[in-house]
């Protein structure tokens, strides 16, 4: 309970964690709210293939069903049954919970599971953050030589007292050829996980898998992620330490004819592009299809069937 001025009755009541600062737990709070949508949004829409309701009437159920959750999270107090919201705000005179208001049974169920979502988010992302941080060795470009690749926005820089010592990083997107700053890293990447969580949630959901499943494999793949930017198992990394002998970068030598990967040239993109949320979905994807393939490639053939059929039967909806 946050009251809105000193002497007002009006109180914004959002869900809240305890010793969580407000406004941190805030941000948090409306992305674990945007998981939950698309997880029941899912759900849903499986639900009603279980019948035979025709396509077009889809959208209709689906605006009844998310009117319905917008009116548990904030209630209309003309209602015959009032409720407390449970994110909004409610004149509450003395700023004490009166009796004549109280919380509907579905909107204990969403305030235990917003909680839930919103210490598992924030748990995670700042464990997998720390650890990217931890491995992720901020470096000072200034005084080292740099040679660029001539056709994608990365670069070497090593010392010329050093030159076996090198260390790879991506260009900002305005063209200066100088290295993103290392915030902008740490801001991008935090988005990109959130986003592949999102959609790993939703086909997760699409097979049914119980959620402690789901809780290990978006770790897992957060981890591998990581490895891929820092490390590159069998390759070189597009943000991190490398060693090479002599002062060619590694794409000067003929040892490395593919030297990055498909994940690694569509995550070099998305680094060095300004950020939009149609490049940040394209990345999340391409990240996704590539882990899928690789540690579920039976669900991953299944998930692109399931897919390719959806699209020939909204074509040839009624």
């Amino acid at each position: 309970m946050y009251p809105q001025t000193e002497n007002s009755a009006q109180v914004l009541l959002t869900v809240q964690q305890v010793s969580k600062e407000f406004y941190r737990s805030f941000s948090i709070l409306s992305g674990s709210y945007n998981l939950l949508i698309k997880w029941i949004y899912v759900l849903h829409e499986k639900m009603m293939n279980n019948f035979e309701i025709p396509v077009h009437i889809y959208r209709v159920y689906q605006e009844e069903l998310l009117t319905w959750l917008d009116n548990q999270i904030s209630p209309s107090h003309a209602e015959s049954d009032p409720k407390l919201p449970v994110i909004g705000i409610s004149e509450l005179p003395g700023r004490m919970w009166p009796d004549s208001l109280h919380y509907g049974e579905a909107q204990l169920k969403l305030i235990f599971r917003l909680v839930r979502l919103t210490h598992r988010q924030e748990n995670l992302s700042i464990k997998l953050l720390n650890e990217f941080k931890r491995q992720y060795k901020r470096t000072s470009f200034r005084n080292m030589n740099q040679i660029v690749h001539p056709k994608l926005p990365i670069a070497t820089y090593f010392l010329v007292q050093y030159p076996e010592h090198k260390v790879m990083h991506i260009l900002r997107h305005d063209k200066s050829n100088r290295s993103m700053q290392h915030e902008d890293v740490f801001q991008k990447l935090k988005k990109l996980m959130i986003a592949i969580n999102c959609i790993h949630m939703k086909s997760f959901a699409y097979f049914g898998i119980k959620e402690a499943e789901y809780d290990a494999s978006c770790e897992t793949l957060d981890r591998w992620l990581i490895s891929i930017i820092l490390k590159a198992p069998g390759g070189i990394p597009i943000l991190g330490s490398i060693k090479t002998e002599g002062e060619l970068a590694p794409w000067e030598e003929s040892a490395h004819p593919n030297l990055f990967s498909f994940v690694q040239l569509h995550l070099i993109k998305y680094f060095h592009e300004k950020q939009s949320p149609q490049n940040l979905k394209e990345t999340a994807l391409h990240v996704l299809n590539s882990w899928y393939e690789e540690h579920y490639p039976i669900r991953f053939q299944t998930l692109i069937q399931s897919t390719l059929s959806s699209k020939l039967l909204s074509t040839h909806a009624p």
